[in-house]
């Protein structure tokens, strides 16, 4: 868990230095403030680096495929081992209440917006409906905004009941909001609102705009979403308004004090509270200024070479974030466990004995109740599970890796509940006890691994946990 917390807060860097980038750009060029599809291309390769990836071969101590004997003998119990640590519960529970408070800050964000989504609904049901048909007088003599309208047959209209601007709304049930002022406007002026808001319908931007304030409620801990959402916005606007104008060349004058009238349509409507957001009035001064600015002397587009220059520019920033994520995935874990809930510790590791051909002990043998449940001792990831893997007197055998070059290994075991791959969250059950393989009865023999090399389970694990843990 704190390796996904230290991960999330690595992303919120990079996005945020992404973010700040492209807004200083921007600024500069405005060919890249035109270019809605850098935002989200921004933030893909901002999680990239993040995202789970095929890991390098397992390698395994080769005396895991030698013929040991691992069995135990539960009439050979040693005074409790000297190497236990100290715990540390408020240190052990602070990614935990990281983790509960950025999810409750998510629950409240996704609340506001079913709030807002309420706001909506109410606004539908005090508008008026209209018929589609009321929209032919503006379209009949243009043939091709008629088959661009034709392509929405199941178009709702709605008269706002307050001032504001035209816009559209909706994903699978699409509405086209009508403010009373759009039909005091002039033919010419209408059909260049009704372009506008069917390119956007035509581009799916209400889709598109509802996923970025997914993003921003569900990760509302990074900045950088707002900054890229308000980035890719504006490209939208902008981009529609070049292909409306593409349509209608000789009309920027027009255009452009049509917008500036639903601009200040909208402006006069937000301060009474009664109106919720039009994409014609969004954004700042700056942006306004900016739309405004491209409508009467459009600036330079990308062209398709710049473009590829600049995503691989952009997917170059991954290649030190991704030395990030290899430090990240070595951190060792921050919570350990016992491997059972209740045992007895019945051999150490370092222990020597006949029944082992006078060899030390490799692990910690634990007796307890043949079915009982087996736990991750941390968090860690699935390398192996099962048999066939291992040599046979380890019977069913399940091998985590748990990040800082630790792993750890549970043999003899009746019943393996993992699969190699599978990710594990400290405590959860892997397997139950057993005496598979070669065992004098029903045990767990656990081994702890530190960079390849056998380490004693309890300088790290709290084996002191368990009950009777010193074989008394």
């Amino acid at each position: 868990m704190l390796n996904l917390l230290l991960a999330l807060c690595c992303w919120v860097l990079l996005s945020s230095t992404a973010a700040w980038c492209l807004q200083r750009s921007a600024r500069r060029f405005s060919a890249l403030a035109n270019w809605p599809a850098l935002a989200p291309l921004l933030l893909l390769v901002s999680v990239l680096p993040f995202l789970p990836w095929p890991h390098s071969a397992v390698h395994l101590p080769k005396q895991w495929s030698e013929q040991l004997d691992h069995g135990i003998s539960p009439f050979l119990a040693l005074p409790a081992h000297p190497g236990w640590v100290e715990q540390q519960p408020l240190q052990a529970l602070l990614p935990q209440l990281a983790t509960l408070l950025l999810a409750l800050g998510s629950l409240i964000s996704l609340w506001l917006m079913a709030r807002q989504w309420r706001l909506w609904r109410a606004l539908y049901q005090l508008s008026a409906p209209l018929p589609l048909q009321a929209l032919q007088p503006v379209v009949q003599d243009d043939p091709a905004l008629q088959r661009l309208l034709a392509q929405y047959p199941t178009l709702q209209l709605q008269q706002l009941p307050v001032g504001g601007s035209l816009f559209v709304s909706g994903i699978r049930r699409l509405v086209l909001w009508l403010p009373e002022w759009f039909w005091q406007l002039t033919p010419a002026q209408q059909k260049l609102l009704l372009w506008h808001e069917l390119k956007h319908l035509q581009r799916r931007d209400p889709l598109w705009l509802l996923c970025w304030r997914l993003l921003c409620a569900l990760f509302w801990f990074n900045p950088a979403l707002r900054l890229l959402e308000r980035h890719f916005q504006q490209a939208m606007e902008t981009q529609v308004d070049g292909w409306v104008l593409a349509q209608k060349p000789k009309q920027r004058a027009l255009y452009a004090r049509t917008l500036l009238q639903a601009i200040r349509a909208q402006h006069q409507a937000t301060p009474a509270g009664r109106w919720l957001q039009a994409s014609a009035g969004s954004g700042c001064g700056a942006v306004l200024q900016h739309r405004l600015g491209q409508i009467m002397q459009p600036g330079r587009v990308l062209s398709r070479w710049q473009r590829r220059l600049i995503i691989t520019a952009i997917c170059a920033l991954c290649l030190p974030v991704w030395a990030i994520k290899t430090e990240l995935t070595g951190l060792a874990p921050a919570q350990w466990l016992a491997p059972l809930v209740q045992g007895k510790v019945g051999s150490w590791y370092g222990e020597v004995h006949s029944f082992r051909q006078n060899k030390p002990h490799n692990g910690v043998d634990v007796i307890a109740a043949r079915g009982t449940s087996v736990q991750a001792v941390a968090a860690g990831r699935v390398l192996l599970a099962g048999t066939g893997s291992l040599h046979a007197n380890l019977g069913n055998v399940v091998l985590l890796d748990h990040g800082g070059g630790y792993q750890s290994m549970f043999a003899h075991l009746d019943r393996v509940d993992v699969q190699p791959g599978q990710q594990v969250d400290a405590g959860q059950e892997i397997g139950i006890l057993g005496n598979s393989g070669r065992t004098t009865g029903p045990h767990l023999h656990l081994e702890l691994l530190l960079n390849g090399q056998r380490i004693d389970p309890a300088t790290v694990l709290p084996l002191d946990q368990l009950q009777g843990a010193t074989g008394e």
